[in-house]
């Protein structure tokens, strides 16, 4: 008999129990009177047996709606006999109504609660795959993979702990004191445990546990990894100070990480679901009230532009995208920025030992897609980029400096490539300062080895993201997490520019987050803007081709006013994306603005004032000039 007959028959049982008991209090309420038991008696005899009863249900089910329907009704029925007796009522009426209602209701409550167990299993069903129930089947399981490793030649290992998770089982090993059995022998056994359980290539995962004695052995005994989880409202980032959301684990725990002071590596091959992953990242930093987001895309601007198109279109405050390179010449002008950006905010002393990002001083992340073409360290020499231009080999340098110094500072960056190759990811000192890592797909196991140094992590990596995209593992040192789904926030297929469109739908994921967080987008903080110059109040005028509307050229301080009021994008949205707000200016008030800047910093006064109108053959604001 399964748990579901059992609880099935205890709720059968005690809707038989409290029949009996009830019927015979009810007995012995009609016969007592005639006995000449004072009247007050058999209401208290019928309180104390409800209640009685009630606690017996309540003990043998193990829930308490039922023992509480009984208490309720048999102190009800009590007091109702009481008042019958005082009033002299014909007692035996209330015994009937008793009995009656304790016939009715009784079955009715076990048929409601059996009514919500699942149905008992059929005779030549097959069972579910369940984990043990007790103590007793937990052992008994345990027993069995203990005999397992008797077969396959790992005498003595012993499980300790069991348990089952969304994915499989999750068992606790004990290797014997001998040392004839170590990780790397379970590690050869794994194929053999694969035949035996009947499983996937790749499903069985040993890794180290708290000592070297101590293995945790992981069986993938089902597909959670395949449906692709939304990023919704819940898992929404707030502040880069916090740990965010990026997708699932296969144990059904969120993937959260942290770029609050962490430089981040990803590798992906092409349709492993690494543009989706950028686009995630993307999203959950510009729901970040202080971080600005600067990104290289070399890929003409494909990962980039759709996250501008609600602000081109005019629909959006400010762009979800700080900054844009897409040519060789604009990255290097963003790679000088961020390094000077770095400098400056090291050389103030604010925030003391660091800097802790907020929206008067936000985060800078550096975002690079497709880092080979300009960080891949056999490419972009001189003779190929010509005269003038920074080299692939400058390139990292300035990389490698900008990171080593990037983190007491509020600047970090995320680097993303197919392969892990020093060819196609800079150099092995760039990859060693970015602690946190993430892999996607690979095409072999020596990729993955670039990037998570542990062989042994990498192998059961390789054999189940080989076929599902979207799928990687996220590390930080040599702590890694379980094999994750992330989340899904990309454009829609055959919908939107990939499908013919220009640009996205407005249902896009994409476009609807670069129109949501327009209006939190925090202003570069004036300490570090100054010293950027026109590389960055600029950087939109040189982006004209990308945003395909002539943008007006701007102060490189007209970023944040003392009062701090003016947005850095206000003069851009209103001149290039709106109407021009100078033309809707009185004359009146265009000359008093000339009169006020042209005292400087001894400021206007009345009779001042009256001369600048004279001077002009006007009158003074509010009258008719004498001239007209």
């Amino acid at each position: 008999m399964n748990l579901s007959n059992s609880k099935r028959r205890t709720w059968e049982h005690t809707a038989e129990t409290v029949l009996l008991l009830g019927s015979g209090v009810l007995a012995a309420a009609a016969v007592l009177p005639g006995m000449g038991v004072a009247g007050w008696l058999p209401p208290l005899v019928i309180i104390i047996a409800g209640t009685v009863i009630s606690l017996s249900v309540w003990a043998a089910s193990g829930h308490g709606r039922i023992s509480f329907f009984c208490f309720l009704y048999g102190a009800y029925l009590g007091l109702w006999d009481l008042w019958a007796e005082a009033s002299h009522v014909w007692h035996t009426a209330v015994v009937a109504v008793w009995l009656v209602g304790m016939i009715i209701a009784c079955p009715w409550a076990s048929h409601a609660m059996v009514a919500t167990l699942p149905p008992p299993e059929k005779p030549g069903e097959p069972r579910a795959i369940e984990g043990p129930t007790d103590a007793e089947a937990m052992a008994e399981e345990m027993a069995k993979f203990d005999h397992m490793f008797n077969q396959i030649g790992c005498q003595g290992v012993q499980t300790v702990d069991f348990r089952e998770e969304k994915s499989g089982r999750v068992l606790r090993l004990q290797l014997p004191r001998s040392g004839k059995v170590t990780l790397s022998t379970l590690e050869s056994a794994a194929k053999q445990i694969e035949v035996i359980l009947r499983l996937k290539a790749g499903a069985v995962e040993f890794t180290p546990g708290e000592h070297s004695g101590d293995i945790v052995m992981r069986l993938r005994e089902h597909e959670v990894l395949v449906e692709s989880p939304r990023l919704r409202p819940e898992v929404h980032a707030k502040t880069i100070n916090e740990s965010f959301a990026i997708g699932v684990q296969e144990n059904g725990d969120v993937l959260k990480i942290s770029l609050r002071e962490l430089h981040m590596f990803i590798v992906g091959t092409t349709g492993s679901g690494k543009s989706n992953l950028i686009n995630v990242l993307l999203a959950q930093l510009s729901y970040c009230v202080d971080t600005l987001i600067w990104v290289i895309d070399m890929k003409g601007g494909r990962t980039a532009k759709p996250w501008l198109q609600a602000w081109i279109e005019g629909k959006a405050q400010a762009p979800a995208l700080d900054w844009v390179a897409t040519t060789r010449e604009e990255a290097a002008l963003m790679m000088d920025a961020f390094e000077t950006a770095i400098i400056t905010r090291s050389n103030s002393g604010v925030g003391g030992s660091k800097i802790t990002p907020s929206a008067s001083m936000p985060q800078i992340i550096l975002i690079c897609d497709e880092m080979a073409i300009l960080f891949g360290a056999l490419r972009g020499s001189r003779s190929d980029v010509g005269e003038g231009a920074k080299t692939n080999q400058q390139f990292i340098k300035k990389a490698e400096g900008s990171v080593q110094m990037a983190r007491s500072e509020a600047c970090t960056s995320i680097w993303a490539t197919q392969r892990g190759t020093n060819t196609m990811a800079a150099s092995g000192d760039l990859k060693s300062l970015c602690k946190l890592r993430i892999a996607l797909g690979a095409a072999t196991e020596g990729d993955l080895r670039y990037v998570i140094p542990d062989a042994r992590i990498a192998q059961k990596q390789l054999a189940f993201m080989a076929d599902t995209p979207g799928v990687g593992m996220a590390v930080v040192g040599r702590n890694a997490s379980q094999l994750s789904k992330f989340f899904h926030h990309d454009h829609i297929e055959n919908e939107c520019s990939e499908g013919g469109n220009e640009g996205c739908v407005p249902h896009c994921p994409v476009y609807k987050t670069s129109l949501e967080v327009g209006g939190i987008r925090p202003r570069l903080d004036r300490l570090t803007a100054e010293p950027l110059g026109p590389a960055y109040a600029d950087r939109w005028q040189r982006a004209e081709d990308l945003l395909r509307r002539p943008v007006p050229s701007r102060s490189a301080t007209a970023v944040l006013d003392d009062d701090g009021d003016t947005s850095q994008f206000d003069d851009i949205v209103k001149s290039s994306f709106g109407d021009d707000p100078e033309s809707k200016v009185h004359p009146t008030h265009k000359r008093m603005r000339e009169l006020v800047a042209s005292r400087g910093p001894s400021g206007c006064t009345p009779s001042s004032s009256a001369n600048g109108w004279k001077a002009r053959g006007t009158s003074s604001p509010g009258r008719p000039s004498s001239a007209g």
